[in-house]
């Protein structure tokens, strides 16, 4: 998608680019593993895109953010999140805004700039913090059986992780919509 608006974007006198990660980009997230590898992926990009774009017009921003009360959440009991926390999404749309009308390029709202911060400090730490749903669904079964425990336990309790991605693009395009609405004259062009 960068590809085929890019042109477009450099032509403006000021355009910029916001691609929406997660706090989940920081650490591991394994009881939705493509969820977790896309949204690092993302993170990734943006910062390497950043770097190829730092002469342009266009300034590229990333927003990740924590676990925000949207349908995604659905899917996940307490025992999953260890009780992290929801962040309300209206408070998300205005750190993400206030966050561009300030040129933070990385727009870290809530918890996740704790995330990234541990991950950074002590990733041994959130690594096992993350184990813990996995290690409930696979207690006392032997490595042939876990992958079969931790696919069903998971089938009952979350959705699959196609489904998180297209709840995930669905967040993203609402996300977007609402930033539209607060500022339509930075988001066309």
């Amino acid at each position: 998608m960068v590809k085929q608006f890019l042109p477009q974007l450099q032509a403006q006198p000021s355009a910029a680019i916001v691609n929406v990660s997660s706090g989940s980009a920081f650490t591991p997230f394994p009881i939705s593993t493509i969820y977790g590898a896309a949204k690092a992926g993302l993170h990734s990009f943006t910062q390497s895109l950043r770097v190829q774009l730092k002469n342009t017009s266009v300034k590229v921003f990333e927003l990740a953010p924590p676990s925000t009360q949207t349908p995604l959440q659905n899917g996940f009991d307490s025992s999953d999140t260890k009780g992290s926390p929801m962040m309300d999404v209206k408070k998300l749309v205005q750190q993400a805004i206030g966050g561009t009308q300030n040129d933070h390029l990385e727009i870290l709202p809530g918890l996740s700039k704790v995330l990234r911060l541990v991950s950074r400090i002590a990733p041994g730490l959130t690594v096992k913090a993350a184990t813990g749903p996995v290690d409930r669904a696979v207690t006392d079964k032997t490595l042939g059986k876990q992958e079969d425990v931790t696919h069903n336990d998971r089938q009952k309790r979350t959705q699959p992780d196609h489904v998180l991605f297209r709840v995930n693009c669905i967040r993203a395009v609402n996300l977007q919509a609402n930033l539209r609405e607060v500022m339509p004259t930075r988001m066309t062009g």
